[in-house]
């Protein structure tokens, strides 16, 4: 996978790039993504609005992009168009229920980005196990042991 920050790219990932690549780019990429929830608590909308334009926005930044670096000039199977069809359908059920949450003040977000964001750490992990078959070794399952106990231990209230 090639990323692009601003100038240059890197190839990143188990096959092609260095932890330290890895560990470099991973906040970026927290820190773009835990702006809208965020966002849409300092707002006030409604859950279904902040939802709805933040993805929307999103829509516009990669479409933006993929145009400008042709990237529409291949079309995608129809197969694959409709696989990513019902993912960004499943997406958007986690959408809602997390803008949901963000507008909820009752919910502590401080507790809640985080544990968001290790749950995704032992989700993603799973679903790369069962869609594309990636093997989960020993070490693995420690490291998911540990995030679910960082969640419980960012839960727990004196």
């Amino acid at each position: 996978m090639n990323i692009v920050l601003l100038r240059g790219s890197f190839s990143c990932g188990l096959g092609g790039g260095t932890l330290i690549k890895l560990l470099f780019i991973a906040p970026f990429i927290a820190t773009f993504y835990s702006i809208w929830p965020v966002t849409i608590t300092k707002t006030g909308m409604s859950a279904v609005w902040g939802g709805f334009l933040a993805m929307f926005g999103t829509t516009i930044v990669i479409l933006g992009y993929g145009l400008t670096k042709g990237s529409f000039i291949t079309v995608p199977t129809k197969t694959s168009i409709v696989v990513m069809l019902v993912a960004g359908a499943i997406n958007g059920v986690g959408i809602i229920l997390h803008s949901n949450i963000m507008t909820d003040p009752s919910v502590r977000k401080v507790i809640f980005q985080p544990s968001l964001a290790v749950g995704m750490v032992i989700t993603s992990a799973v679903v790369a196990w069962l869609i594309l078959r990636e093997p989960i070794n020993i070490k693995q399952v420690l490291w998911f042991l540990g995030a679910m106990v960082c969640i419980v231990m960012a839960t727990i209230q004196k």
